[in-house]
Parts: structure tokens; C-alpha cells; sequence
């Protein structure tokens, strides 16, 4: 059986988690850009910048908008096998229409993001002795996708093949590494030790698929902006795929191909903009998730003016060396963000920074996080070839809500078993103006009242 999808992404020294179509970044207690007792680590900033990139990604790019817009997607079609609490029932509890729709939305979300695993090539660790082969376009039920082919041997001559789906995942993982290994040179780390300590996929791995497809030698800021136009397609596998292509055969200058992909996805960027927009007019004005998408789309509107504005924001990053202080500077003049800062002895701080356009009251903030936590459940029920499973099958895993140990409610319930183990499970009452789990408004936004309440209504830690 393949498991469900991990969302959650750690970089190359897990220095933090981010998730796709979040508005925050969660960063490990080794990288606080604040530290109580000490100075922050030489590379605090360039792990900041990783996990910060992933976020632009996800707000300010096509692909990543386009991603957002299938995840919507993937709440009304689910919400069909939901029962009276929020829990999904499993596809065969559907009707045929609906088990169609859910069945094309997981598939299209699977295309658009690919894949960041190549587990047949974990135990290759000499990248001198990988292997690359040219791109290909493959279907799923008619949805393109990208797949390329990796190869690798050991120094024993055992070999092995595995073909990876090219998206949104793989391509925010190569440009944050970029950007952060950039950083980090900028900063005075040697050239040789840059790469020492990181996977070679997908972080290194990027960066040696693109030169190979484009038969160029390209440097950071190159592959930094090679990215960035791919995500400009809302299939950006495609993108980088015809980015490449344009590269490899032709003499054409890389600035001259970027502006022209640019210039041909500016129709897609509307169109994902305008479908954004068309999800929240059937929606009960003043709800949880009405508002919530209300704040969402400035986001995304803000983000799409960013880019317009400046085609790769990420350059700011490695323009020259930069302090904390420089590097909050420019991160809070770009988009929104929440930071989850964890601290030691498990501790978390969390603070937005940006220029405010978002979350600037207590309600927009708790619907935010309503709506971020009803999409981080979805995906939980999503397994790897696109199949769906019902929500009991996740009992015998452990997972902590993205919020644990940050929370109010968290702290005033006396840290529930449930938040850092099944946060679908903490169904917890509230009056008018009370505080409420964002974890159980999420949940509770996709309950339907026609179907009859999951098994294990029994609320783990309350």
C-alpha cells in the first residue's frame, strides 16, 4: 500500500518545515534568528531564507496559486464523503459524480506538484556518478506532467534507475537551495564545503537535471531565475521542461527565454487568479471559510503584484552578504508571513511579519488558520497515486497539528494528547467570543450534516 502524502517538507539540515499553500514558515530552535543566550548561528539567515522562498512560492507564483486553487478543489470534493462531524468517510460512502471529481482533483494536484522522493537513490551519496536522461511528458487521465530519470551507481558498480514527477515541489526545493546556498557563500563559507552535509535529492539534484536538459553550464543566479519562470506555468514541470528545451537547442540569450515564457503565462496567472476569486461566491458570507479565503486571495493578489513588480523577488537575498536585521528588512517588505520560532524546551514564538495586509485582527488570523488546517487535514487522506483513504485509516499514525506549542487554546487546554498526535480529534466547545482550536474549526468547516458521524467520535485528550 502506498502511505498518504507528506506535505511537510524539511530542507537539506532540517533547519525548518514548510507546507504547500501555508502562510507560515516553522523554524528549528538551532536557527533562531533571536537566540536568548547566544549569537544566531552563521547560516541562520540562509535556513530563514530556505523555508521563507517556499512561502513566496507558494503566494506569489502561478504554479503555486494553481496548487492552492486544487486544494479548494479537494475541500468540495471531499466535503461530499464527509460525515456529521468533518470526518471523511472513503470514496466507496460517494456518489459516482462525486468519486469522479475527487479522483480528477487528486490527480491534477498530483501533477502540479511532483515529487521531492527518489528513495531507490538514497544510498548514492557520490553525485559524480549520477546519471541524467531528457525530460519526458506523460498523462495522468489526460493532466500532463513532466518526468525525468535519474540514475546512479556505487563504487561497486551496482546501479539504479528511478523515473521522479517534476513540479511545483521539486522546483521551490532547488530554488530555495540556491538562494540559501548563495547566502551562505556570500556569507564566507568555502566553496567546496557549500554542499557538504545535503541530499543530493532534490537540493543538488536541481541544479545538475537543469544543466543537463539545457546543455548549459548555469550558475546560481541562472537557475535561481530558470526556476522562478517555470513557476510562472501552472503545470511548472512543463515549464522547466520548456524552458530547457528553448535553451538546449537554440542560441537564445537565457534573459530573452525568460521574458517570452513570462509573457505566454500571463494568461494562466489571470486565470488562476480569477478561479481563486470564484470559490468564495457560493460561500455563506461571514463564515470561517468565506473569511478566511478573503484573506488568502490578498495574499495571493499582493503576491501576484510582487511579481509583476519584480520578476524574482529571491534576488533580494543575494545581493550581498546579509545580518538578521537585513534580511527582516526584506523579507517584511514583500508578503505577509507567520513565523513559528521554536524555542528551547519546546517553546514556540509566533509573530507575522510583512506589511500587514493580512491577518490584522484576532478573527481574520483564527479564520486563517481554520482554513489552513482544513486543507492540512485534506491532504492527510491523499496517498501517493492519487487515491484517497477514509480518515480512520489515519489512527495509527502520529500527527502533531502545524500550530503545537504555539497555541492559546493549546496552552489554556493543558496541551491535549490530540495536538501532537491526531488535531482532527480536538472537537473542543466554545462559547461566542472564546477562543476556539483552528485545528477543530478546519474540521468542523467540512462537516456534513447528511452522512452519520465517524466511529471514533471520542476526542483523544480533551
Amino acid at each position: 500500500m502506498t502511505h498518504p502524502q507528506e506535505f511537510d517538507n524539511s530542507n537539506g539540515f532540517a533547519a525548518g518545515i514548510y507546507r504547500l499553500n501555508a502562510f507560515y514558515i516553522r523554524m528549528s530552535s538551532l536557527f533562531d534568528l533571536e537566540p536568548s543566550e547566544s549569537d544566531p548561528l552563521p547560516i541562520a539567515v540562509a535556513m530563514h531564507a530556505h523555508e521563507y522562498v517556499h512561502f513566496l512560492h507558494n503566494a506569489s507564483t502561478t504554479a503555486g496559486q494553481a496548487y492552492l486553487l486544487s486544494n479548494l478543489m479537494l475541500l468540495r470534493a471531499m466535503a461530499g464523503g464527509c460525515d456529521d462531524q468533518g470526518y471523511f468517510l472513503g470514496p466507496d460512502e460517494m456518489a459516482e459524480d462525486g468519486r469522479g471529481f475527487l479522483s480528477y482533483t487528486a490527480n491534477l494536484m498530483r501533477a502540479q506538484l511532483g515529487s521531492t522522493s527518489a528513495n531507490h537513490l538514497d544510498g548514492f551519496t557520490d553525485i559524480a556518478r549520477w546519471k541524467y536522461d531528457d525530460p519526458k511528458i506523460n498523462e495522468i487521465n489526460e493532466i500532463p506532467f513532466a518526468m525525468a530519470i535519474f540514475s546512479a551507481e556505487d563504487k561497486h558498480g551496482t546501479s539504479e534507475i528511478q523515473d521522479v514527477m517534476i513540479g511545483l515541489s521539486f522546483i521551490t526545493e532547488g530554488v530555495a537551495y540556491e538562494v540559501d546556498r548563495e547566502i551562505r557563500r556570500l556569507s564566507g563559507v568555502r566553496e567546496v564545503d557549500l554542499d557538504a552535509h545535503t541530499a543530493i535529492f532534490p537540493y543538488r539534484a536541481y541544479r545538475e537535471i537543469v544543466r543537463y536538459w539545457s546543455g548549459r553550464e548555469l550558475q546560481a543566479q541562472e537557475l535561481i531565475a530558470i526556476g522562478v519562470a517555470a513557476l510562472a506555468h501552472q503545470f511548472s514541470g512543463l515549464g522547466l521542461v520548456e524552458i530547457c528545451n528553448t535553451l538546449k537547442i537554440t542560441d537564445t540569450p537565457l534573459n530573452k527565454v525568460i521574458e517570452n515564457v513570462i509573457a505566454n503565462c500571463r494568461n494562466d496567472a489571470a486565470h488562476i487568479l480569477a478561479a481563486l476569486r470564484e470559490q468564495r461566491k457560493d460561500l455563506s458570507k461571514g463564515d470561517v471559510i468565506w473569511t478566511a479565503m478573503g484573506e488568502y486571495m490578498k495574499l495571493a493578489e499582493a503576491g501576484a503584484n510582487l511579481r509583476r513588480n519584480h520578476f524574482a523577488p529571491e534576488f533580494a537575498f543575494i545581493n550581498a552578504p546579509l545580518t538578521p536585521e537585513d534580511f527582516r528588512t526584506r523579507m517584511g517588505a514583500m508578503l505577509d508571513c507567520l513565523v513559528i520560532q521554536e524555542k528551547p524546551n519546546d517553546a514556540l514564538d509566533m509573530y507575522w511579519i510583512g506589511p500587514g495586509l493580512i491577518a490584522d485582527t484576532d478573527r481574520a488570523a483564527s479564520c486563517l488558520g481554520a482554513l489552513q488546517s482544513a486543507l492540512h487535514f485534506n491532504q492527510l487522506h491523499l496517498k501517493t497515486d492519487g487515491s484517497t483513504v477514509a480518515t480512520t485509516t489515519l489512527a495509527n499514525r502520529t500527527i502533531p497539528c502545524p500550530f503545537a506549542g504555539g497555541c492559546a487554546t493549546e496552552r489554556n487546554d493543558k496541551y491535549p494528547t490530540a495536538c501532537k498526535s491526531a488535531p482532527w480529534l480536538r472537537f473542543t466547545p466554545s462559547q461566542p467570543g472564546e477562543q476556539v482550536c483552528w485545528y477543530a474549526a478546519g474540521v468542523k468547516a467540512l462537516r456534513n450534516p447528511k452522512k452519520t458521524s465517524y466511529e471514533a467520535t471520542v476526542a483523544v485528550g480533551m
